[in-house]
């Protein structure tokens, strides 16, 4: 996971934050297995999360979850 930018706002006692990401996985021969981009928000109050939201494309993640199934020889 590549952290693209991360964005704070906010006092310590309500501080707000983004994070960027990209994610992949590459196979031996260099071929691209899942590439996807994520953004993580956060609240933190004193330095103690207290609430999370994640976004991505969960398409490529299931599209990626059925090829290891398959690589595997499990059908899911």
């Amino acid at each position: 996971m590549v952290v693209d930018d991360i964005l704070v706002n906010g006092p310590p006692w309500n501080t707000r934050a983004a994070v960027r990401v990209h994610h992949s996985m590459t196979a031996e021969d260099g071929a691209v297995l899942y590439a996807n981009r994520a953004v993580l928000f956060v609240t933190a109050r004193w330095g103690k999360l207290v609430e999370q939201e994640d976004y991505e494309d969960t398409e490529r993640v299931a599209a990626y979850d059925r090829l290891l199934a398959s690589a595997s020889g499990r059908h899911s």
